[in-house]
């Protein structure tokens, strides 16, 4: 998970909510997640529109795992649930409660392989999660082949996967509660085992593209070859047609393990979700 910047909602949106609020307000009687399918049925450009803003700000990555999603197979995911609105507070169209997610794996029958809003479902998120709008720019978490228990699922997976590990001294650094971060790790299953072989998929691919540009690496790098590598990292971590490429988070810790620079905020621009190499 990384941080994302405000969006702008979408006049679009706007005006198609407005709409529909006026004519369908929040009823006791009513279930929430009945009256967003109506309003998606009646206004399905206004929901298109918030879609595609959302697409726009997350670059085209999942707000959560940072799979890279593409129309149909995403979603807009409520970060505070839509059962909690009440007749002041209407989080069900509430666009700054709103994020664009993946699925979720839910086209796998393994629950163990559910992540992100599937996984995370009406999880009230206060003391759970954080949000990614409050995130620090620079990675909090650090990679690791040994699965750490954070209370998920087995904590001796029989398969090779990068795991996301709490970074402690960047927590404390950031002010981030090394507990919350933990928490948000298990309920959105950010170590489940798909997603764990689709990262250590990248890194590996990383290394045989850093083998096959300057060979193996040995103590001290070249300053050649450094540079080799920050043009490797500015292709891989700038985004091409508003996209970044998937997976983000370990590709960042990738190349900061030869750019140390990247895990310090000064790497990232306010506004931008990507740094500066």
């Amino acid at each position: 998970m990384r941080r994302l910047s405000s969006c702008d909602e979408p006049e679009t949106f706007t005006q198609a909510r407005d709409d529909f609020v006026e004519l369908n307000p929040h009823a006791p009687h009513v279930l929430e997640k009945d009256r967003w399918k109506k309003f998606k049925s009646a206004h399905s450009q206004g929901y298109a529109a918030a879609q595609g803003a959302l697409l726009a700000n997350q670059y085209g990555l999942c707000a959560y795992c940072e799979a890279d999603i593409k129309k149909p197979e995403w979603q807009i995911e409520h970060f505070k649930p839509k059962s909690e609105t009440t007749q002041d507070v209407d989080l069900t169209f509430d666009f700054s409660n709103f994020l664009l997610c993946c699925q979720g794996g839910t086209d796998d029958a393994q629950r163990k392989n559910h992540s992100c809003g599937q996984s995370k479902r009406n999880t009230n998120p206060v003391g759970n999660i954080l949000n990614p709008y409050e995130l620090p720019y620079a990675p909090i978490v650090e990679v690791t082949t040994s699965k750490p228990n954070y209370g998920d699922y087995d904590n001796q997976p029989d398969f090779d996967g990068l795991f996301f590990k709490v970074n402690e001294e960047a927590c404390k650094v950031a002010n981030i509660d090394i507990k919350l971060l933990k928490s948000t790790i298990k309920y959105l299953h950010l170590n489940c085992p798909r997603l764990a072989r689709r990262r250590i998929e990248i890194w590996r691919q990383l290394e045989q593209e850093i083998k096959k540009e300057i060979g193996v690496i040995g103590t001290v790098i070249s300053p050649q070859d450094l540079a080799k590598i920050t043009d490797l990292a500015k292709w891989h971590l700038s985004p091409r047609d508003n996209r970044l490429e998937k997976f983000q988070t370990a590709m960042v810790l990738f190349f900061a393990s030869y750019l140390p620079s990247l895990l310090t905020e000064g790497a990232w621009q306010e506004g931008n979700s990507y740094p500066t190499v």
